[in-house]
């Protein structure tokens, strides 16, 4: 929350909470905790529906265990019996070929979009050479308060709610 002008970029505030989270009291407390700029939806979508997909990188962090949807649960129960905290699929196209990612890709890379990134090269409708990556397209929201009032913490509870509310709701596609 910043006053009218001001804003944090995304990777500025992914800086703070790594940093916050290399503390030795958070540290103490979780085994490990990763961060990852949620990105927009709209990337994964372009990258999905690419009509001529010549690869696909999709990198997946384990996701933490908090508050997971059904797609990220069955994920994370995979990487936990394999003991494993990341999985990195990279595809490439036979030559004149596309890629087609299956149901079981096109979950991967939703899923690793806000948990790790992911990233595909082909060709769009107007067969130009296309580079795609969910880093490079941060999920963003403007939030505007009175610069005169005191910050007020139910306040930004509220919209920290809203923040995750919006977002569960974009990443259902």
């Amino acid at each position: 929350l910043t006053e009218v002008g001001e804003s944090f970029s995304p990777i500025s505030v992914k800086k703070i909470f790594d940093n916050m989270f290399k503390t030795k009291m958070i540290k103490g407390m979780f085994e490990e905790i990763n961060v990852v700029v949620f990105p927009s939806q709209e990337p994964i979508e372009r990258i999905l529906s690419l009509p001529y997909l010549k690869r696909l990188e999709i990198s997946l962090l384990r996701p933490n265990d908090d508050d997971l949807e059904s797609d990220e649960a069955k994920i994370l129960k995979k990487l936990e019996m394999e003991h494993a905290k990341r999985k990195d699929v990279i595809l490439t196209a036979i030559p004149r070929d596309g890629i087609v990612p299956n149901n079981e890709t096109k979950i991967l890379a939703r899923v690793a979009s806000h948990n790790g990134f992911v990233k595909a090269n082909g060709y769009n409708e107007k067969d130009e050479r296309v580079f795609i990556s969910t880093k490079d397209h941060p999920w963003e929201f403007t939030v505007q308060f009175d610069p005169t009032q005191p910050p007020d913490l139910d306040v930004f509870k509220q919209t920290v709610s809203e923040i995750a509310s919006k977002f569960k709701r974009s990443t259902k596609a």
